[in-house]
């Protein structure tokens, strides 16, 4: 390896790496049908909510969270 070169160790996922087929919408292989999926999205953007003025307190300049809760919601 060069000696300018970095090696970068990735962060562990939080997603295992074979996802259950029932999370996955039926146009992609899964079992989950497109109201579903939508609900799920909803659901999830409503809990993230929820957490958004703690990651506010300690990045209060940081727009990306409340800007996927707002594209999560209008593209579900």
């Amino acid at each position: 390896m060069p000696a300018t070169a970095v090696r970068v160790r990735s962060a562990p996922m939080a997603l295992p790496e074979v996802r259950d087929p029932r999370m996955i919408t039926i146009r992609r292989g899964g079992a989950l049908i497109d109201a579903d999926h939508q609900l799920l999205a909803l659901w999830a953007a409503d809990c993230a909510e929820h957490v958004l003025p703690f990651f506010d307190s300690e990045s209060p300049g940081d727009g990306r969270p409340r800007d996927a809760i707002c594209w999560s919601v209008f593209s579900a």
